[in-house]
C-alpha cells in the first residue's frame, strides 16, 4: 500500500535553498529538493506530537539522539528527526504552478567571516574584520503557487505516526509554515491524501512537471535541465547520498513545464500531478 500527499503551497516573497558542504559560496537550488520537503513536513508532525521514533515514543524537539556502531565501538549521533520520516519515503518532489516563473536573484547579506578566513592573528581579528558582504542567492517567487508531492510506504509509515496516518499528514500538511532556509514562508492552499494499492501504479509513458531522479525514468520529449539533489545526510554520521536529477522546465527563468517520461512506475495524485518512484520489488 502507498500513501500519497500533495500540498499546493503558496511563497510569500520566494525561497532560499543551499547544497550541503557549499560553506561561503550561497547559491540557491532552484527548486526545493525532497529533503527540504520532508524536513518541512516533518517539523509540522513533531509540532503536532504526531511523530514516532522506532520504540514507540513521541518525538518532540529538533534533534533525536540515534545510537550507532562502528566498529566495535558505539556512537551517539545528533540528527534532524525528519531522518524517522524519510526512511518511509518513496518519493517528494515539487513543481512550479503551470505558467509561473520564479527569477534568480543576488542579496547582499552581512555574515561572520572569521570561519572562512586562515587563521592567524593578523588584524583579521580585530572586530571590524570578521564580518563582511556576502551574495546570496535567492529565488523570488511573489505569490508563487508551489505543488508538492509526497510518496510514502503505508506499512512503514503506520509505526512511526500517530494514529492514522491520512489524518496525521493532512494536518501536518496544513501546519507547515515554511519550506526552504530562515525566510522561505509559506501559506498553504490545498492538502489532499489518498491510498493507492498496487492495482493503481502505472507504467510506461506519461506526462510530469515534477523532478525524479534520472535513474526512474528516461525522457522521451520537452525541456528539461539536470541538478544534483541528495537524500540522507541527517546527521553527522549519516552521509548525503548525491544522485542527479531531472527537472521539467528551465532554470532561468524558473518554470515548470511538462515532459514526456518513460517510466518504471508512476501514480497519479491528481489530474495533473504525477510523480514518479522506483518500482517496488516484493
Amino acid at each position: 500500500m502507498i500513501l500519497g500527499l500533495l500540498v499546493r503551497a503558496e511563497y510569500h516573497w520566494g525561497y532560499w535553498v543551499r547544497t550541503p558542504f557549499s560553506s561561503k559560496f550561497q547559491a540557491s537550488l532552484p527548486l526545493p529538493p525532497p529533503t527540504t520537503l520532508v524536513g518541512a513536513l516533518a517539523s509540522s508532525l513533531v509540532k503536532r506530537n504526531l511523530l514516532r521514533d522506532l520504540d514507540g515514543k513521541t518525538v518532540s524537539g529538533e534533534i533525536i539522539f540515534v545510537e550507532i556502531k562502528t566498529g566495535k565501538k558505539r556512537k551517539v549521533d545528533f540528527r534532524s528527526p525528519a531522518s524517522i520520516l524519510d526512511d518511509a519515503l518513496l518519493n517528494a518532489s515539487a513543481a512550479l504552478s503551470n505558467g509561473r516563473r520564479a527569477f534568480i536573484m543576488d542579496d547582499l547579506n552581512r555574515y561572520v567571516t572569521l570561519l572562512f578566513q586562515e587563521k592567524t592573528q593578523g588584524r583579521r581579528y580585530l572586530p571590524k574584520y570578521r564580518t563582511g558582504a556576502i551574495y546570496c542567492s535567492k529565488i523570488y517567487y511573489p505569490s508563487g503557487i508551489m505543488d508538492i508531492a509526497y510518496l510514502f510506504d503505508y506499512s512503514k509509515l503506520e509505526k512511526i505516526i500517530e494514529g492514522d496516518p491520512v489524518k496525521a499528514l493532512i494536518e501536518a500538511g496544513w501546519s507547515i509554515d515554511r519550506i526552504g532556509s530562515k525566510e522561505s514562508i509559506v501559506t498553504i492552499r490545498k492538502v489532499s491524501c489518498r491510498k493507492f494499492d498496487e492495482s493503481m501504479i502505472l507504467r510506461g509513458s506519461t506526462k510530469t512537471r515534477f523532478y525524479f531522479p534520472s535513474r526512474f525514468g528516461k525522457v522521451l520529449e520537452g525541456d528539461y535541465y539536470t541538478e544534483i539533489f541528495w537524500r540522507r545526510g541527517w546527521g553527522r554520521y549519516d552521509e548525503p547520498i548525491f544522485e542527479e536529477y531531472i527537472l521539467p522546465g528551465s532554470r532561468s527563468p524558473v518554470t515548470s513545464t511538462e515532459i514526456l517520461v518513460e517510466a518504471e512506475s508512476y501514480i497519479k495524485l491528481d489530474e495533473d500531478v504525477v510523480i514518479v518512484f522506483p518500482e517496488i520489488r516484493r
